[in-house]
């Protein structure tokens, strides 16, 4: 009996230092990410100086109580998804300056989102195997510094979609992995549907991840005769369909996605990003008249009309719409050449993208190499272990059919989280977030992956079947 009892203590005792191990490492990542904001943002600068298009509607709201832009004659009200804004708004009932916003943010999200993993954690049966993929995990996103600057950003979607991307990576192969404890697996189900939703709320591109975790969510729901998750899964749509509503009575144009895509597909399909990208940020094609390659090379940029010079947002949208469709369909070679460049840069690049946020990338600002350097680091180690994954999962597609499900919702979130990249432009600040997804699904289906190269599968470890 005493050996039994001091057994029980000492696997209580390393449970709870495992445990610890991992909060340190989430909170060391979050402390980074703290530290480079306090480094990065202006300390003077205000939430209306939110860039990428957030100013302004944070501006309006806190100044005036509506979501609009009206920087211009006539307001915009669907050029972006609200949830940034509206966190920033929140943020500013405390502190307009946004240093001071941003740490907010990022208390709040450590908060929550450690919470939710060590919610997880506790709900899993102990496993070396287990503990040894959180570890690795943890250690690499806790001294990825790329990863934790962007997470910790406000003036730019990945700011707040980094962390709800990892979390939904984790949470929805797990549940749909024929968890044994069902009522846990439904709980996660209900997170993830959550954390699409805000994703969805945060950034048009992030529809499809969101409608292929409602389609999970639903199959899942019928599959188990849980009509609450088949009903939370569908008042979801309300998100789509609320901000459809909005934009009908405020543009007269119903929309589940923006009026800045317009704009946004133009910058990636052009004669101009085919000769820059991804060496020079793109935004330079509607900004500058000349670019320069980092060899010295001048690139005549094409001058293009901006929001400016159109009398509404819809407009503006509809003509860079056709402009960049008209480009495809009479550039169909240069088009080709441009979409490789941006699936060699997605899956395969190792370095920091943009070189230059300037239209000269001839001479670049002290440090840019220590910062390319830590980005190679960065991506070098997230690839190499989400490859290894990747091919672990095809083991386990083969070995374990059972699991096949979650390896499926795992790569269909990865692809869908891809496609936008694809379709449109990505930089290192999109491969990032990319990554991050798949490192969340690492959490989950990773310790299966190192249990069957071990050949110590065990039942009733909280992931076999039933």
């Amino acid at each position: 009996m005493e050996q039994t009892a001091g057994q029980a203590w000492a696997a209580n005792t390393s449970a709870k230092l495992r445990g610890g191990v991992l909060l340190g490492l989430g909170a060391l990542f979050w402390v980074i990410a703290i530290l480079q904001v306090l480094v990065m943002v202006p300390r003077r600068a205000s939430l209306s100086d939110l860039s990428f298009g957030f100013g302004p509607y944070v501006h309006e709201m806190l100044v005036a109580g509506r979501y609009a832009d009206c920087t211009y004659a006539v307001c915009d009200h669907a050029a972006r998804l609200p949830l940034l804004v509206w966190i920033a708004f929140a943020a500013g009932q405390i502190s307009q300056n946004q240093q001071v916003a941003t740490v907010l943010k990022d208390v709040v999200f450590a908060s929550v989102s450690l919470g939710v993993l060590a919610w997880i954690w506790r709900q899993l049966p102990p496993s070396s195997a287990r503990f040894r993929t959180w570890l690795v995990v943890g250690g690499l996103m806790a001294v990825g510094i790329p990863v934790s600057k962007h997470a910790g950003q406000l003036n730019y979607e990945e700011g707040i979609g980094i962390p709800l991307l990892f979390l939904l990576g984790l949470a929805a192969p797990l549940a749909v992995k024929r968890l044994t404890d069902e009522a846990f697996a439904r709980k996660l189900i209900a997170l993830s549907i959550g954390l699409a939703t805000l994703l969805y709320l945060l950034k048009a591109s992030f529809l499809i991840v969101f409608g292929v975790t409602l389609l999970a969510a639903i199959t899942w729901g019928l599959s188990r005769r849980s009509l609450g998750i088949v009903a939370l899964a569908l008042l979801a749509l309300l998100a789509p369909l609320s901000w459809g509503a909005f934009t009908k009575a405020q543009t007269g144009r119903f929309t589940v996605m923006t009026s800045f895509d317009g704009e946004n597909l133009r910058r990636g399909w052009n004669a101009d990003t085919a000769r820059i990208y991804p060496v020079i940020e793109i935004d330079r094609v509607f900004d500058t008249q000349t670019a320069y390659l980092p060899d010295g090379t001048a690139i005549r940029i094409e001058p293009k009309p901006v929001r400016k010079d159109f009398a509404n947002e819809w407009a503006w949208s509809d003509f860079n719409r056709a402009a960049a469709v008209a480009w495809l369909k009479a550039h169909p070679q240069d088009a080709a050449v441009l979409a490789l460049h941006k699936v060699g840069n997605y899956f395969l690049s190792l370095h920091k993208t943009p070189v230059s946020y300037s239209a000269d990338a001839r001479h670049q600002p002290a440090g840019h190499r220590m910062q390319d350097l830590v980005v190679t680091i960065w991506l070098v180690a997230a690839r190499l272990v989400v490859y290894a994954f990747v091919a672990g999962c095809v083991w386990i597609w083969r070995r374990q059919p059972e699991k096949r499900p979650a390896v499926a919702l795992s790569a269909l979130l990865a692809g869908a989280y891809a496609v936008p990249c694809l379709a449109g432009f990505n930089f290192e600040r999109h491969i990032t977030a990319g990554l991050t997804l798949t490192l969340g699904s690492v959490l989950a289906l990773g310790p299966d992956i190192l249990e069957l190269w071990s050949g110590r599968t065990k039942i009733g470890d909280g992931s076999g079947t039933q």
